[in-house]
């Protein structure tokens, strides 16, 4: 088992998995996460599990702050250069399609069926 630690965010291998603790404040959660088996990333995340905290015990995080962990937690592990199935597509390309999210009328960007503000709503778990 290992550490490493940078800013807000710790990663925590065992083998092929491990999770990614974030700590802000009091509060704290843990990200899993494993291997790829694909060339195009080093590590599977999505989807993710932002729904509560792990300290506090079970305290709901608003979507809001879900938000903004995935957008700290992408840009924690480009920092690394560690290639994730959560970076977002780049938005300056286009697709011919519309954006598959309800009744979303933006073109939706290559390498998506969303286009890039929907893009990170099907990354995570919904509140039940």
């Amino acid at each position: 088992m290992s550490a490493v630690s940078v800013d807000s965010f710790t990663l925590h291998a065992d083998g092929r998995t491990g999770v990614i603790s974030y700590r802000d404040g009091l509060h704290a959660i843990d990200i899993p996460w494993e291997m790829s088996g694909s060339e195009r990333y080093d590590v599977l995340l999505a989807p993710l599990d932002l729904q509560y905290w792990r300290l506090p015990a079970r305290e709901p995080i608003p979507r809001a702050k879900q938000k903004d962990i995935l957008v700290r937690l992408r840009q924690w592990l480009a920092s690394r250069g560690t290639r994730s199935d959560i970076e977002q597509p780049v938005e300056s390309t286009l697709s011919s399609r519309r954006c598959a999210w309800r009744e979303c009328r933006r073109m939706s960007v290559v390498g998506s069926a969303y286009c890039a503000e929907h893009f990170d709503e099907t990354l995570l778990r919904s509140q039940q």
